[in-house]
């Protein structure tokens, strides 16, 4: 739902994911805390549906030139990516609930 209250769906690209959350760039403008559903695109699927929806909520929102980057927190645990993020490096400081935030610990 956009601002107005009124349902859409845009393709976009996500620029930054994470186990927990995503960042992208909408031609939306989402307020902070508002719920929406992500289904991801396999390359090569198109619209096909074959990706389950996942469910996020707005916990950044930035103006970028002609569109809105938004920055989300993904709702549960599951998969959204097929990224292994165990194989990734780790974060040597805060925690889960500070990422969140955006915000270090000692703050």
């Amino acid at each position: 739902m956009d601002n107005e209250g009124e349902a859409f769906h845009e393709r976009t690209r996500t620029l930054n994911v994470s186990e927990w959350g995503c960042v992208f760039l909408s031609s939306q403008q989402l307020g902070l805390d508002h719920i929406f559903a992500l289904r991801p695109l396999t390359k090569g699927a198109g619209d096909s549906g074959n990706t389950p929806i996942t469910m996020f909520q707005v916990v950044r929102v930035r103006r970028e030139a002609d569109s809105w980057l938004i920055g989300a927190w993904k709702f549960g645990t599951g998969d959204v990516w097929g990224i292994d993020f165990n194989t990734l490096p780790q974060p040597k400081e805060g925690t889960e609930a500070s990422r969140k935030c955006g915000q270090d610990e000692t703050e």
